[in-house]
């Protein structure tokens, strides 16, 4: 299983000519992944993504300031066949949009979660509109149910 993990750019603002720190929560997801899965972690304010690439998984982190470029990513990404699943700040505040875009959405911290995430969503081919924990799956066929 090949899994990208996207920390998107704030494409939109000026760039500031200053020390850039990445994000440590995809670092933190990547360890908790299981040991036979291919990561690559990709920091936009720091690298380009690979776009020529395929990935089975695409796990992005969602802040409000990058919810425009978040969503076009999820989008481009399920367009090609991969799952995708979002999380941050923004899908945890604003879930019923964040789900329009991805599989799956992480309510919450993703560390209790991530790596039964990943094994539910290698094993289910289709997923219906369930909650796990604080983990929101939804199928192309049904709408979520969201319930806190």
């Amino acid at each position: 299983m090949k899994l990208l993990l996207i920390s998107p750019s704030y494409k939109f603002r000026k760039k500031l000519r200053a020390i850039k720190i990445p994000q440590l929560s995809l670092h933190i997801l990547a360890s908790l992944t299981p040991s036979d899965v291919d990561i690559t972690v990709v920091d936009e304010e720091i690298g380009e993504i690979d776009f020529s690439s395929d990935f089975d998984l695409v796990g992005i982190s969602c802040m409000t300031a990058t919810a425009n470029r978040s969503y076009q990513l999820a989008d481009t990404y399920r367009q090609r066949g991969s799952k995708v699943v979002l999380g941050g700040i923004h899908p945890t505040i604003l879930p019923q949009e964040a789900i329009q875009h991805a599989d799956a959405i992480v309510i919450g911290e993703a560390e209790g979660c991530w790596q039964m995430s990943s094994m539910i969503l290698r094993r289910e081919g289709s997923m219906n509109s369930t909650m796990y924990q604080n983990l929101i799956f939804q199928s192309f066929r049904s709408k979520a149910r969201f319930s806190y």
